[in-house]
């Protein structure tokens, strides 16, 4: 098939047209065209290597080491590696979450409420000069916020010193939550207050109630199978008496027929 050129010659059909008064004035991607020509020669030649190739092309490194020509049309140490792959995007209060989060694992557990503004910039507009702030949880996001905080309004810490004075303020404020939590519930107690059982002993009688009726299950399923073997062990036996005492007859009636012979 017949290679098609004529998109190649772009170049000099607008410059014939500009030459001989087709056009008016020139194209604005001709100057471009022009320092950056199209290559015109679509036939693929194959790299040689061998001993002369790569005493010429150093660059060039083959993995191969023959005494013969070795043509090679597709080599791909030449093409680009990843040309389309986006770059990876790193960012530092990803790695904070992540060192929080594996050092306190326990705090993925705490349920979270995910709420979105209008402008999604609820970091930017909340103001962590405190880890305690209106309407924002108390949890590893905190943390990590008020780590950047300090690092931007103190130059002389590290990070790592920043995220341990965040990590201190986060557990002052938990030890302070708790003692406030206790301190209420004594008092509600000496107020004559009657609490109901939490949800962990209500989930624990819930299992432990299901556990026990499993047990009844497996036990009188027990109890069946072994009757069923017993009962097919006796069987067995039963035709097994059966099965002697009619070859014992067997056996002995011919003996008393020839003795009643010969009497």
């Amino acid at each position: 098939m017949k290679l098609e050129r004529k998109a190649l010659n772009v170049l000099e059909t607008a410059s014939h047209a500009v030459n001989s008064g087709l056009l008016s004035k020139q194209p604005v991607w001709m100057p471009v065209v022009a320092a950056h020509p199209p290559l015109k020669d679509l036939i693929r030649v194959p790299y040689r290597l061998n001993k002369l190739s790569e005493s010429r092309n150093q660059d060039s490194k083959t993995k191969t080491k023959n005494s013969n020509s070795v043509f090679k049309t597709n080599n791909k140490d030449l093409k680009p590696a990843n040309l389309y792959k986006p770059s990876n995007l790193n960012f530092l209060a990803d790695e904070l979450r992540s060192l929080f989060y594996k050092q306190h694992p326990w705090e993925l557990a705490n349920p979270k409420l995910v709420v979105e503004n209008a402008n999604g910039d609820d970091n930017i507009s909340t103001n962590y000069s405190s880890i305690l702030n209106v309407g924002k949880a108390l949890d590893g996001e905190a943390v990590v916020q008020r780590s950047l905080y300090i690092k931007e309004n103190s130059k002389d810490l590290s990070l790592l010193q920043c995220y341990d004075q965040a990590r201190f303020e986060f557990y002052q404020a938990k030890i302070h939550r708790e003692l406030a939590a206790n301190v209420a519930k004594e008092e509600a107690l000496m107020a004559g207050a009657v609490f109901g059982k939490s949800h962990i002993e209500i989930g624990f009688e819930q299992e432990q109630n299901i556990i026990t009726q499993w047990k009844k299950d497996a036990t009188f399923q027990t109890k069946v199978l072994d009757s069923s073997k017993s009962f097919g062990v006796s069987q067995n036996s039963s035709a097994n008496n059966l099965e002697n005492e009619n070859k014992q007859k067997s056996t002995d009636e011919p003996s008393d027929v020839f003795n009643d012979e010969y009497s």
